[in-house]
């Protein structure tokens, strides 16, 4: 039994053995097999690495590497012939920036902001950062850091954006340069403008006196050249602004509700003196779909239409000229305005049909001569149209007249404006008017404009005080009460905003004067100005008999309303 036990034993073992080499053989074959299966793609693999490197060493970006620890482990050739030094030159990359970093206090916040975002990076792309370096050279070049963790490394890619930088200095000193220059011309067409507005008032304030009187047909005849050519001189001034202001900005347009209907025929009603021909018919018609409010800018649709109006009549010598209001509803797209002007006239070349929008241009340079005019009245229509989101278009024939159309999507007050917000017409104040037992101070510097407010006041039965700058004015109200005020606004020792603002400050108001402003100065932020200071009523010179009548009008109807009236 002992033998069989220990033969047994004997068997035992030598199975186990067996099964353990056999075992190993498997093992060992299946290694085998295993690596003959992924030898290739290791070669491959090899084969991408020394691409991969060389790729890196003549990339043309600048290329650092370095250990998660900080250590060197390469640079590329770009970053050496750019900056002058190899991977020899630092061991570490706190190195490197103490080297390409001169600027101390510079060198110590990148190098914080290094380390901050090495140390918490949470992806494997961070934040680009522009730095000024110095190169082995001493020349200065500004690059942008590019650092992303690839694996057990931190790859620096660094891009030269010196050029890019001196190019974006430049283009933003040419930016300055345009915007002083805008500044500068916007200065100097204001000041012009103040500087002639104010003897033509006393140009045309005298003249429309002087028309007035009694006097021969030659001397009416030369009066009334007279105001023409000063009428004609300040619609020059008032497009030249306009053209500016487009130019840089500077028109906002109002957002009130008013009646279109009657602005469209208020604006018929300034152009037919212009259609002094015999052989011209006009005709105008505005479509009952057309609504009677909407919200937006009254005086820049009425300038628009005046403007094309008055074209069509300069260049039409017979025929017709016709102008459509037209309102089409498009559901739920917005509704478009349309007002076209059509006339027989001279017409246009297709050719030069794109130029007319351009400013002091027109159709033939020969025009400038036979029909007048400064090439400006379109270029502002377009702009106006621009700003209103609309548009502008002409179909012309030479020899069959042209047709101008505005289109543009208005705000009707069904949509959005209650009807009682709506302002109603101001009265209209009958000549001779007189209003008993009110005292009226006029502040004026000039002599001559001063005459003229003078006569023009008297013909309404009205006696006036008067004063030459604020700090008089100032003085005489403190003194004794007055109701009405014309006030210039450039004046010398005291301006009329600051004179303004003394009298709202310091007067009770119960003894307040309603304040006219008279100025030179027609601009949109002169009147958001006299607005700001307290003045209550506006008035750019020079001014004409209907202006005054409607300042006056103002002040009887509305003295204890603060509200402003302009005219220009």
């Amino acid at each position: 039994m002992e033998w069989m036990d220990s033969g047994f034993r004997t068997a035992l073992l030598l199975g186990l053995l067996v099964a353990i080499v056999l075992l190993q053989a498997w093992v060992i074959g299946s290694f085998q097999r295993q690596r003959k299966r992924i030898r290739p793609e290791i070669d491959t693999f090899g084969v991408n690495e020394n691409q991969l490197l060389t790729w890196l060493l003549h990339a043309p970006l600048l290329i650092c590497v370095f250990k998660k620890s900080g250590e060197t482990v390469a640079v590329n050739e770009r970053f050496t012939e750019l900056l002058g030094y190899d991977s020899t030159d630092f061991n570490e990359a706190n190195e490197m920036w103490s080297i390409l970093i001169q600027d101390e206090s510079n060198r110590e916040k990148y190098a914080s902001h290094w380390l901050e975002q090495t140390k918490h990076a949470k992806s494997s792309k961070l934040q680009a950062e522009e730095v000024v370096v110095t190169a082995k050279s001493g020349r200065s070049l500004m690059i942008e850091a590019h650092l992303s963790e690839v694996g057990d490394f931190w790859v620096c890619l660094l891009n030269d954006v010196t050029w890019r930088n001196q190019v974006e200095r430049e283009l933003e000193g040419a930016l300055n340069e345009t915007f002083n220059a805008n500044v500068a011309k916007t200065q100097f067409l204001t000041n012009m403008s103040h500087e002639i507005r104010t003897p033509l008032n006393g140009v045309l304030g005298m003249a429309q006196l002087m028309s007035e009187t009694k006097m021969n047909e030659d001397q009416k005849h030369f009066v009334k050249t007279i105001q023409k050519s000063g009428e004609m001189l300040l619609m020059t001034i008032n497009d030249i602004l306009d053209l500016s202001k487009t130019e840089s900005g500077g028109i906002e347009l109002e957002t009130s509700v008013f009646d279109f209907r009657k602005c469209v025929e208020d604006a018929v009603e300034v152009c037919l003196p212009k259609l002094n021909c015999a052989d011209v018919e006009f005709s105008h018609h505005i479509e009952s779909a057309v609504p009677s409010r909407l919200y937006g800018d009254p005086y820049r649709i009425s300038q628009i239409v005046v403007n094309l109006l008055s074209n069509a009549f300069k260049y039409t010598h017979k025929g017709s000229v016709s102008l459509m209001v037209q309102y089409s509803l498009h559901g739920e797209s917005p509704d478009e305005m349309r007002i076209v002007v059509k006339d027989t006239g001279i017409g246009i070349p297709l050719e030069k049909q794109a130029s007319i929008f351009e400013p002091f241009t027109q159709a033939d340079a020969s025009s400038t001569r036979q029909y007048g005019g400064n090439g400006l009245g379109l270029t502002i229509c377009k702009r106006l149209a621009d700003l209103m989101n609309g548009e502008i278009t002409v179909m012309s024939l030479p020899g069959q007249g042209s047709e101008f159309c505005f289109s543009w999507c208005p705000e009707t007050q069904d949509r959005s404006i209650p009807e009682e917000n709506v302002p109603e017409a101001l009265p209209s104040c009958p000549e001779p008017w007189k209003v008993p037992g009110f005292k009226t101070l006029v502040v004026e510097d000039n002599i001559v404009n001063l005459r003229v407010i003078e006569l023009s006041l008297k013909k309404h039965g009205i006696s006036i005080k008067t004063a030459s700058n604020g700090k008089e004015a100032l003085e005489k109200i403190r003194k004794e009460s007055f109701d009405l005020v014309f006030m210039d606004i450039q004046m010398p020792i005291m301006d009329g905003l600051r004179c303004t603002e003394l009298i709202r400050k310091e007067i009770p108001k119960a003894d307040q004067p309603f304040i006219i402003a008279l100025t030179a100065h027609a601009l949109a932020d002169h009147m958001n100005q006299c607005r700001k200071a307290g003045i209550n009523g506006f008035m750019a010179k020079p001014f004409t008999r209907e202006e005054l009548n409607k300042s006056l009008a103002l002040f009887n109807n509305e003295k204890n309303n603060d509200r402003l009236l302009c005219f220009f």
